[in-house]
């Protein structure tokens, strides 16, 4: 028979191993779930940033469509005023958001939207989104169509003339454009276009 010898001090040597291995698979268990959190909450942070900036660039649409003459360039807040959007400040806030919109003049019909939004992340850092867009005078293309002549300028004809029916058109060497028949008025009810 065979005696086995243990050696005692060899015994603690192996405890303190798997005891320094346990520390260190806890350790990274812990740091791999408080970053997952991290994580977590930095992207619902920043999703929500990115919302309230393309709320800010259709804030801008909105007031563009009430007035161009209403983007003002330089820095501005937003506002609810009834239902309509409006520039407050040179910032506003929500939460722990502050957004502001700027714009900057390109030319006389367009203008350049920055909308930019800061948060304080952690007492160190911060996180900031900016989204831009750029927005036209659309108005200034619009234009007002009250007669027969006018609807077939608009559809590159030469002139426009209103006659009785559509056969007196052909007769006349024009064509009836239909759309165009709302500007005439009876007895004339054919909007005629000369090519």
């Amino acid at each position: 028979m065979v005696k086995l010898k243990y050696n005692k001090g060899q015994s603690l040597v192996e405890v303190l191993i798997a005891l320094a291995i346990f520390i260190v698979a806890i350790a990274t268990i812990g740091f791999l779930v408080l970053d997952a959190g991290f994580a977590s909450r930095q992207g619902m942070e920043r999703t929500k940033a990115v919302l309230l900036a393309k709320e800010g660039l259709e804030a801008a649409r909105s007031i563009r469509d009430n007035s161009f003459s209403d983007l003002t360039a330089g820095m501005h807040g937003l506002a609810l005023s009834g239902n309509h959007w409006i520039f407050s400040g040179t910032s506003d806030t929500q939460d722990q958001y502050t957004r502001s919109v700027t714009i900057s003049n390109i030319d006389t019909y367009t203008k350049k939207i920055v909308c930019t939004v800061d948060w304080q992340f952690a007492s160190n850092r911060t996180g900031q989104v900016e989204l831009a867009t750029y927005l036209t005078d659309w108005g200034r293309y619009t234009a007002i169509i009250s007669t027969c002549a006018e609807y077939c300028q608009s559809l590159t004809y030469t002139s426009g003339i209103c006659r009785q029916n559509a056969k007196q058109c052909t007769k006349n060497g024009e064509i009836n454009e239909s759309g165009g028949n709302a500007y005439c008025t009876a007895p004339t009810n054919s909007c005629c276009c000369a090519p």
